[in-house]
């Protein structure tokens, strides 16, 4: 992996930590001012809380594991970023290979 394509996959990673963050920030925040009140779920707060749950996996559902292993607490939050990481990576991945299959299609093979 060169430099120009690390770098790019650390940049995807802060976004989507970025946006897990302000999803969850949005919906925890969102959810302790109704909760005075009783109102049900705005629909905003729904969806926000629906994506924030996609941007978790996979490091929530190996969660549960990872508490009966009993890790220190200090080491949550470098899961967290791992799990960006993940995203970031793949998600660059992805694109990589759906660029080189286009090309493919097109006739030109490129990298």
């Amino acid at each position: 992996m060169d430099k120009a394509t690390f770098r790019s996959g650390i940049l995807l990673a802060l976004v989507h930590l970025i946006a897990t963050l302000g999803l969850l920030v949005y919906a925890f925040s969102a959810g302790m001012a109704r909760l005075d009140n009783g109102v049900p779920a705005s629909t905003m707060e729904e969806i926000a809380s629906w994506i924030a749950e996609v941007l978790i996996q996979p490091i929530e559902s190996l969660w549960p594991i990872l508490v009966r292993m009993r890790i220190p607490g200090f080491l949550e939050w470098p899961l967290f970023m791992l799990n960006s990481l993940l995203w970031g990576h793949g998600a660059l991945f992805i694109a990589r290979l759906a660029r080189r299959r286009l090309a493919k299609v097109d006739g030109n093979v490129s990298s």
